[in-house]
């Protein structure tokens, strides 16, 4: 991940400028900081920098316990800011995308857990919400709200519990890095040799499936093919 002041003076997905971010990550292979004046990594899901146990009770929906959602308000509110927004109603599209900051922000410090030991965690606080909230780079004017806004935002609050939404959004969207400004879908190396320079639109079927017992099923929707994982989806086709 990278931190910086892009909110303050954003560059464009084509053309960033890496003068406004810093490399907060860890290479791999390499030993993770375990002191705080040492922050090579972010936490782990166990919030910690070290390996955790079935002993380390974790931390937001990767604790103990927690309570794990199939759909929150905030992401129906995110649906309606997009749903309006492509309808053409930005007045509408500007209230829901507000409605889904606010109840994200809610639902983060609900599942927050403190920590005053290294690495600190605390609450979202009332100032740092109405901050965000007001920030016109994060919440414009009905007329300059965008549907990358919209969807960037959506990616982050369904982090954590609503991956196949977030998938199912990236595929409607072809990947589009005009709408997931900033982000890069290829890895190191490059994709797969059978995606043939596609991204993957589908799960395969497990081998242990109809690879076994029901081959000709596989052949008639083309699931037979090395590149079927790369086939689009219907809700993804235009």
């Amino acid at each position: 991940p990278s931190v910086g002041q892009s909110e303050l003076a954003p560059a464009s997905a084509a053309n960033p400028d890496p003068s406004k971010y810093t490399f907060n990550g860890n290479p791999l292979n390499t030993t993770a900081s375990t002191v705080a004046t040492n922050v090579s990594r972010i936490p782990n899901i166990y919030g910690t920098y070290a390996a955790g146990t079935v002993a380390t009770p974790g931390r937001y929906l990767f604790r103990d316990k927690a309570n794990f959602p199939l759909m929150t308000y905030s992401e129906i509110q995110f649906i309606k800011a997009e749903a309006a927004f492509i309808k053409g109603d930005k007045t509408m599209a500007l209230d829901a995308y507000k409605k889904a900051i606010d109840a994200n922000i809610d639902f983060v410090n609900t599942n927050t857990v403190v920590s005053t030991i290294f690495p600190i965690t605390s609450t979202i606080t009332a100032a740092e919400k109405t901050a965000f909230l007001t920030n016109v780079n994060i919440v414009p004017t009905a007329a300059n709200l965008t549907i990358s806004q919209i969807m960037l935002q959506k990616y982050v609050a369904l982090f954590g519990y609503g991956m196949l939404e977030t998938w199912t959004d990236l595929r409607k969207y072809h990947y589009n890095t005009d709408v997931y400004k900033t982000m890069s879908f290829l890895p190191n190396g490059g994709l797969f040799v059978d995606n043939n320079g596609n991204l993957p639109y589908r799960v395969r079927p497990r081998f242990n499936s109809e690879y076994v017992w029901n081959f000709d099923a596989l052949k008639a929707i083309g699931a037979d093919k090395v590149d079927y994982h790369t086939q689009e989806m219907w809700f993804s086709k235009n």
